[in-house]
């Protein structure tokens, strides 16, 4: 397996390039940060930005773990993947990763400084250390999938290959592990936006009650019992009130939604 390396510091900018690095150079496996991403999907692996402390974080980037280790190597062998980009802060990083993963040899190591100017470089590295944001670069509705409870923001780029333009869309997120800490949203926002949202539906009568699960472990689950006025479109009203709770509450919390069960407990006649 021909395997190349994208290096430089933390914030420079590996993530937010690496798609772009690895289409120039016919690569379409990329390693970032713990994780195997294969044409705006991933693959396998556990994100090193999921972790909670900058140790754990680097930990996980570097394989530590043998079961996230074994899986990625299984999935590796199963794609028979012949040629890799591995994004890491320094040569030694990265070739840490290839040993703990092959072993491979570095076939290639590409350095930001090769690719991007200083000055972007700069500001990069500016931007994380005042927002602690950090890319993934794949869409914002795969990471959704794997990033529970963090600030999820897409952003679109272009540029032209082979008289082509390209778009590609990355997502920024917020790790635990910035120093901006945790991010907590209590019960009740979440019990407020239900009932301000649910009582704008026209045939909702009353709300009996609403029922929180897995907001401390960011696997939000809601449960929720409406009375309804007849006549009404009980599977419409649900399937709405649904929806509109997921959007809602993703908009504003960043939280992801699991699921929503909506149940009519009864239904009362207009007087």
């Amino acid at each position: 397996m021909i395997v190349y390396a994208l290096v430089g510091e933390s914030g420079t900018g590996k993530s937010y390039n690496s798609l772009r690095v690895a289409k120039e150079n016919n690569i379409y496996y990329v390693i970032d940060d713990g994780i195997l991403i294969h044409k705006n999907k991933i693959l396998c692996g556990k994100s090193a930005k999921k972790e909670r402390t900058k140790v754990a974080s680097v930990k996980c980037a570097l394989f530590f773990d043998k079961k996230h280790r074994d899986d990625m190597k299984k999935t590796i062998k199963e794609k028979k993947i012949n040629f890799l980009l591995i994004l890491g802060t320094s040569k030694k990083m990265v070739e840490k990763i290839a040993e703990n993963l092959g072993p491979f040899k570095i076939s290639k190591f590409i350095s930001m400084e090769q690719i991007s100017s200083s000055e972007i470089i700069e500001y990069a590295k500016k931007m994380r250390q005042e927002q602690g944001k950090h890319i993934i670069p794949v869409p914002t509705l795969e990471v959704r999938k794997h990033f529970l409870g963090y600030f999820l923001d897409p952003i679109k780029l272009s540029f032209i290959r082979k008289n082509k333009v390209i778009v590609e869309e990355k997502t920024v997120i917020r790790p635990s592990f910035s120093f901006f800490g945790e991010y907590f949203v209590s019960n009740k926002v979440i019990f407020d936006i239900c009932v301000y949202e649910i009582l704008k539906f026209k045939e909702v009568q009353k709300i009996v009650n609403v029922r929180i699960f897995g907001i401390k472990i960011k696997k939000l689950s809601l449960v929720i019992d409406l009375i309804l006025l007849y006549p009404s479109d009980l599977k419409g009203v649900c399937s709405k009130v649904s929806k509109i709770l997921r959007k809602k509450i993703e908009d504003f919390t960043s939280l992801n939604v699991k699921n929503i069960k909506v149940n009519v407990k009864t239904i009362v006649f207009k007087k």
